[in-house]
């Protein structure tokens, strides 16, 4: 699996929030849509790509 660096996928987002789309930005660097449509949607997910989300107040409760 090939891997991407932070600044690449934080620029790949930035642009679809600016409203371009998926398929245009895949064609524009050569890379699958999927990729794209993959970050976009851990982005929007409470863990975000880091996959370390916020913990909710019963999260931080049951950790304890």
């Amino acid at each position: 699996m090939k891997r991407y660096d932070a600044a690449f996928k934080e620029m790949v987002l930035d642009l679809l929030g600016s409203g371009q789309s998926i398929s245009q930005l895949a064609k524009d660097y050569q890379k699958s849509p999927i990729t794209f449509r993959s970050w976009q949607k851990k982005s929007l997910s409470p863990e975000g790509l880091s996959g370390k989300g916020i913990l909710t107040a019963e999260q931080d409760e049951i950790n304890a």
